[in-house]
């Protein structure tokens, strides 16, 4: 953005897209605003410490910036500050609060309690193998059996 500015007064700046306003104090005629920010990294994982990202349905960051997310974010940058770090995944909930300072790239881990051991999707008969080989060896006897009985005759 390009503004003319008078020497010697104050303005105030903001970026929009961070919610951040600062007062500075023009003195040459070239003004920068450095905004604070941080970047963020975010995962998922059980009680067991598993890694359970492809579970996740929502991540939401309340803080400076508040930031949702269908997937945990990956060097997402933020204004710093403290965050409270929502995670949802199977169904379960887990949070952490986490401060960033500027230029400061974090990743955080995110325990989300109640998660070890659960499967998605169909879970494995356990007669299915057993029923398989006895199938197979009943077919095989079959075949045996007819073969035998036709080379006889």
């Amino acid at each position: 953005m390009r503004a003319w500015l008078t020497p010697g007064r104050s303005y105030r700046v903001s970026a929009p897209f961070f919610t951040y306003a600062t007062n500075v104090t023009v003195a040459d005629a070239v003004v920068f605003v450095k905004v604070p920010t941080a970047k963020l990294s975010v995962a998922a994982v059980d009680d067991y410490g598993k890694p359970i990202d492809i579970y996740v349905t929502e991540v939401r960051l309340g803080g400076p910036s508040r930031l949702n997310f269908t997937k945990p974010p990956k060097d997402v940058e933020v204004l710093a500050g403290v965050y409270d770090v929502d995670v949802i995944a199977l169904g379960r909930w887990g949070a952490t609060r986490v401060r960033l300072a500027p230029g400061e790239d974090r990743t955080i881990t995110v325990t989300v309690p109640g998660t070890a051991g659960i499967d998605i999707g169909p879970s494995p008969n356990p007669w299915a193998l057993p029923a398989f080989l006895l199938a197979f060896a009943a077919g095989v006897a079959v075949t045996v059996t007819k073969g035998r009985a036709t080379s006889r005759s």
